[in-house]
């Protein structure tokens, strides 16, 4: 296949006699060897204006003299495809081709596009196809530090995992990757022994490096230890991808220090993900009371529903990749609240609630629920997956199947589906209401009229718990810092009861418990 395509691309090309390659670039393809000779020279000319119509097709025909392969030719359009953003296309060529088999970096490059698009279960898949061993240039350290995040950023036994971090640690090779990749895993697996010699590298060794930190920082705040791992996660402000979550254009104006800015306008940007500004959304009223005037960067969704709680906010619909328009002197990240605010795992502000759904909403699903549910004694809002391209999300969601198994178990029970999509087929019991759900304020207003919220989690259970609605929160085994390690309390929301997996994956044996108690409950409305 490979041969057929190059031929007819050397066919198309031969009629083109006007293009030529830059000659600044002809000794840099003549003295290369392979594909990944010209990785960096591809990186950097894939911007210039003319790359494709003039100095891709000249590059082609000058490999073509030069008789290279077609298989490192298609390398090299992989390395094209990557660079210029066309990451699908650039992982269908390198599978299709069995081009990473035995070139490593090809396999790190397809990787870490995969990676930062989300798709890992795609770089998964690579990680396979690969064979280290057969390529000498394989970076021991790299790969091995690398291969264990993928595995388990791609929803796979974490003890898979750990084994690479472990080759890796036994022949000590240690990077600040592997300190970023393992140590948040090693302790999540209950490996204490290996957090601590991690944590002594990095210590040593990488004391500055801003991913370490903050991997540092995960685990201090799993441990309920927040004032330290609030203060070590502010080192998120130096990491480079810092791009992904944060409007780079604010790094112009100062960042609030908590200092008293009497009638000074302050930026809160919603940095990170919808769950984490509902979450914050308690610091507000404090930020208030300094005298600020606050502007809040947040997602359209949420607009309505803050507004009508925090009428003195003015909120807005910012765009990650374009300057805020709105005027500000200074600005913080969401996520940087807690931190200014001293929060301990005790003092937690609004443990009780503080959103409630606007009258509009309220009023209507009021009879809307009522209309759908008038002949149940219980109603429950159900939630069982979150935003797919989430990193964690292979852990933190259940298939439907699963969650239709409880389901279909409770009969008498009306489920309210509060997904932005209902699979079909879908048991009798559950209500689809999907299309009606246009905001977060319906959301909330929905979840006033439940006598519970069942959710993985996603930003459904931090709304239900802002609303200080009852809720269970169905969580993978030693997950997410905010949620702790252990027993059903949280530091954040009075009415969310935490039930937890017992091991890494079992969620048939959580969704027993979860049956129990839902069956407890019935009984007790019936009255039987």
């Amino acid at each position: 296949m490979i041969r057929s395509l190059w031929a007819s691309l050397m066919e198309r090309l031969a009629r083109r006699v006007d293009i030529e390659l830059h000659a600044d670039l002809v000794g840099q393809v003549r003295d290369a060897r392979s594909a990944s000779d010209l990785r960096e020279v591809l990186r950097l000319q894939v911007k210039s204006t003319d790359f494709f119509a003039q100095q891709l097709p000249a590059l082609l025909m000058e490999l073509n003299s030069l008789n290279w392969s077609a298989l490192e030719v298609e390398k090299v359009l992989a390395y094209v495809d990557f660079f210029s953003g066309a990451n699908a296309r650039g992982y269908h060529r390198v599978v299709q081709n069995s081009l990473v088999r035995r070139d490593y970096l090809l396999f790190m490059t397809s990787c870490v596009y995969c990676s930062l698009a989300d798709r890992f279960v795609e770089a998964a898949t690579l990680l396979d196809m690969f064979q280290p061993h057969e390529d000498p240039s394989t970076d021991w350290a790299e790969y091995l530090a690398y291969a264990g995040f993928i595995n388990f950023a791609a929803g796979r036994s974490a003890d898979l995992s750990l084994a690479y971090f472990d080759q890796a640690l036994e022949a000590e090779y240690f990077s600040p990757s592997l300190a970023v990749n393992a140590y948040a895993i090693y302790f999540e697996a209950g490996r204490l022994a290996e957090c601590e010699k991690l944590k002594a590298l990095i210590q040593r060794n990488c004391p500055n490096d801003s991913e370490a930190i903050c991997a540092l920082a995960s685990v201090e705040l799993a441990r309920s230890y927040y004032a330290e791992g609030f203060r070590l996660m502010e080192a998120r402000y130096r990491l480079p991808d810092l791009a992904r979550f944060i409007n780079i254009s604010l790094l112009q104006k100062p960042r609030w220090d908590r200092q008293n800015l009497s009638a000074k306008r302050l930026l809160v940007h919603g940095e990170q993900g919808l769950g984490d500004m509902i979450m914050m959304a308690r610091y507000l009223p404090l930020l208030s009371e300094q005298g600020l005037e606050l502007v809040i960067d947040g997602r359209a969704e949420a607009c309505s529903l803050m507004t009508h709680n925090f009428p003195y906010c003015k909120f807005i619909v910012g765009n990650i990749q374009s300057p805020i328009d709105e005027p500000f002197d200074c600005w913080t990240g969401v996520m940087s609240l807690p931190y200014y605010f001293n929060t301990t795992a005790f003092n937690a502000p609004a443990v009780g609630g503080y959103l409630t759904a606007p009258v509009e909403q309220a009023a209507y699903w009021g009879q809307r629920v009522l209309g759908l549910a008038s002949d149940v004694n219980l109603r429950v809002g159900l939630t069982w997956s979150g935003n797919p391209g989430h990193r964690a999300d292979k852990r933190r969601s259940m298939p439907f199947e699963l969650m239709c198994s409880l389901v279909q178990k409770h009969p008498g029970i009306r489920f309210f589906s509060l997904q932005t999509h209902v699979p079909a087929g879908h048991p009798v019991n559950v209500v689809d209401i999907a299309d009606e759900l246009l905001t977060m304020a319906d959301t909330a207003a929905v979840m006033g009229e439940m006598d519970l919220v069942i959710s993985v989690d996603t930003s459904a259970i931090h709304l239900a718990g802002a609303l200080g609605r009852p809720a269970w929160l169905l969580l993978p085994h030693r997950y997410e810092w905010r949620w702790g390690l252990e027993g059903e309390a949280n530091a954040w929301y009075n009415s969310v009861r935490v039930f937890r997996q017992g091991r890494p994956g079992a969620w048939s044996e959580l969704l027993a418990k979860v049956d129990a108690e839902l069956q407890l409950l019935s009984k007790s409305r019936t009255g039987t």
